[in-house]
């Protein structure tokens, strides 16, 4: 028995698993994008943090900060 975010079910197809819908109880996680100081992200580091930002306004289980800053 495990658990396993959305994307971890394609390993369902490689094996003899069954996948079931946890109903409750509600699990959270934390996790934060950490960058240097004083130092300018790449514009490809740029894209993937305001990615990762928009992806979790898009989810209704999500609580960011107030001011979510690079």
């Amino acid at each position: 028995i495990t658990t396993a975010l959305p994307y971890g079910l394609s390993i369902i197809e490689q094996g003899q698993l069954e996948a079931r819908v946890l109903e409750g109880p509600r699990i959270s996680r934390r996790f934060h994008i950490f960058a240097r100081k004083n130092r300018v992200l790449s514009p490809a580091a740029a894209g993937f943090c305001d990615f990762l930002v928009q992806a979790c306004l898009k989810q209704d289980w999500v609580r960011l900060p107030e001011a979510v800053s690079r």
